[in-house]
């Protein structure tokens, strides 16, 4: 994400925190589902996608890499990927879902410090 469109739309969430309903200007693909046993908790919050409240957690794997988790961790998960955000979700959301999401994602992930 340029510079210039993180700022904007970081102003834009922070004036009015209704930014989790945004369009999604990248794509994310599906990948193979893996199931993390550990990650350290960096930062949470509350997203809301398509009216449905989610547990959000911004975290770094042991490899180093950035993650989001969204929703309850017990639970079985599916993976996606974007440019640099790897984001563990519930099985039953869709792509389109978390397309949605990924604005309100990327601010979150960048705000934490990630």
């Amino acid at each position: 994400m340029k510079i210039k469109q993180f700022a904007l739309a970081a102003l834009t969430a922070v004036a009015s925190l209704g930014a989790f309903n945004a369009h999604a200007s990248s794509s994310v693909q599906e990948t193979t589902p893996s199931y993390l046993e550990q990650y350290p908790q960096a930062s949470a919050t509350t997203v809301n996608i398509a009216g449905r409240d989610y547990d959000a957690v911004v975290a770094r794997n042991d490899l180093g890499e950035v993650f989001v988790q969204l929703g309850d961790t017990s639970q079985p998960t599916k993976i996606y990927r974007s440019d640099y955000l790897e984001i563990h979700t519930p099985f039953y959301m869709t792509m389109d879902q978390v397309n949605e999401a990924l604005p309100a994602l990327n601010i979150f992930v960048q705000l934490s410090g990630y």
